[in-house]
């Protein structure tokens, strides 16, 4: 619901917003959703070694990989999204009454709230890692830099490895 939002609110399509929300949303809810973690680690990825905590996170970071590969936007920020257009969200997700979300009815408002300021904290912090100028409150993500990143990762090995892993899976037939 937080991905309807997204799109009500700014346009982008629900799709993407899958790439905004999953990787904050699995890191935020890692303790409730842990033994689905490890196998999502396990069985899609193919991550095997390590401790539990080591597997989760690695999953969630090739997650994130795996979507940026792809070129899909994988930052708020990109979509003009500040830390504050979040309480809008927020707002908007209390008014339709989505307040009890998932199977558990237990990602509450406050819950989603986390999940999009970590998806602008990763945002903010990716921007710095890749050297991409300018604040990360800024409206708009469209700013010199955003491209060069995304012909980077359009360059990496983990796109290949990925695009293969997909191939091989029996890719969208499945």
């Amino acid at each position: 619901m937080i991905g309807h939002e997204l799109t009500a609110a700014f346009g982008v399509d629900h799709g993407q917003t899958l790439a905004l929300v999953l990787p904050s949303l699995l890191e935020e809810r890692r303790t409730q959703k842990r033994a689905k973690l490890l196998q999502y680690a396990e069985q899609v990825w193919h991550i095997e070694s390590g401790s539990d905590e080591e597997k989760i996170t690695l999953a969630i970071e090739k997650t994130r990989a795996f979507f940026e590969s792809l070129g899909v936007r994988a930052h708020l920020s990109q979509y003009g999204v500040g830390s504050d257009k979040v309480p809008v969200i927020v707002d908007q997700l209390q008014s339709r009454g989505m307040t009890a979300l998932s199977e558990g009815q237990n990602l509450t408002l406050e819950i989603s709230q986390r999940i999009l300021e970590r998806a602008l904290q990763l945002a903010c912090s990716n921007r710095v890692e890749a050297g991409i100028p300018g604040s990360c409150n800024e409206r708009s993500g469209r700013k010199e830099g955003i491209e060069s990143t995304s012909s980077k990762m359009e360059q990496s090995p983990q796109r290949e490895e990925m695009r293969v892993r997909f191939e091989d899976s029996g890719g969208w037939s499945k």
